[in-house]
């Protein structure tokens, strides 16, 4: 190697350790890190509920009428939603959101609304996937309500359910089937006769339509879901509160709380 070559590689080298050593001393920029997640919490003395369920719950925000009732009977709820379309029980399982959320949030109540008629179709899969829900809110110190479902409407019976064996004669039988296989499941579970108050509107206000198509609910069925769940979760009678959706009569908001107060009283 000539010396000019010699002296040139000598240069190279002592400017690449200056580099390396200027870049070691100097003053690094922070790598920018995403801000951890807000720890959520519930205000002072509201109840911590967790509603679990699918379209039933989400349409018409059963939900938030649950909050609104609240509010009207002076108490607080702080809510939290875990939907999905279609899910039965064991779909919730395997999706594993609400598991995560009952061990990383605290809740008193758990609020477990089933597929439409999974109780009846499915009842050993119904029956397992509850008793793993109860399992699980009983390890996080919550209680749990399960929704015993109203009944399809039979004239929209797409499904063919009321040709099943095991879908009923008609919405009465029906109805009674879904809430008797619910109470068999529920061990610690308390059972909301949300089908059985629906039955009592449809004979009671047959003029009043519960169904929007052959499964969900209208306003006026969500609305009476969220009577008997509030009257569950806060332990009173419905008629305590006067609370009515907009797009709903003065009227028919009474009629629906007395349903609701009647059935519930029934029930016990």
């Amino acid at each position: 190697m000539t010396p000019s070559r010699t002296r040139w590689l000598a240069t190279v080298l002592v400017l690449v350790a200056a580099i390396a050593i200027g870049y070691r001393l100097a003053p690094r920029t922070p790598v920018p890190v995403d801000p951890p997640a807000p720890v959520l919490s519930a205000p002072p003395g509201a109840m911590r509920v967790l509603f679990v369920g699918n379209s039933h719950t989400y349409m018409h925000d059963v939900p938030e009428l649950v909050r609104r009732l609240a509010e009207d009977g002076a108490t607080q709820i702080w809510r939290r939603v875990s939907t999905a379309g279609g899910l039965d029980l064991s779909g919730h399982l395997d999706r594993g959101e609400v598991t995560r959320m009952l061990r990383q949030e605290p809740f008193d109540v758990v609020v477990v609304q089933p597929q439409g008629v999974e109780a009846i179709w499915q009842p050993e899969a119904f029956t397992s996937a509850l008793h793993a829900f109860e399992d699980e809110a009983r390890a996080a110190g919550a209680r749990i309500v399960v929704w015993a479902m109203w009944a399809r409407d039979p004239a929209r019976d797409a499904y063919g359910i009321y040709q099943e064996p095991w879908g009923g004669r008609d919405v009465a039988d029906q109805t009674r089937r879904l809430a008797a296989s619910t109470r068999r499941a529920a061990r610690s579970a308390v059972v909301a006769p949300i089908g059985e108050a629906w039955l009592a509107a449809h004979e009671q206000l047959p003029e009043l339509e519960l169904h929007s198509d052959g499964s969900h609910a209208t306003l006026a069925g969500a609305y009476l879901a969220a009577l008997v769940l509030d009257g569950i979760l806060h332990d009173r009678p419905p008629d305590a509160t006067s609370w009515c959706p907009e797009g709903l009569s003065a009227d028919t908001a009474s009629e629906l709380r007395r349903i609701a107060t009647d059935t519930l009283a029934s029930s016990r």
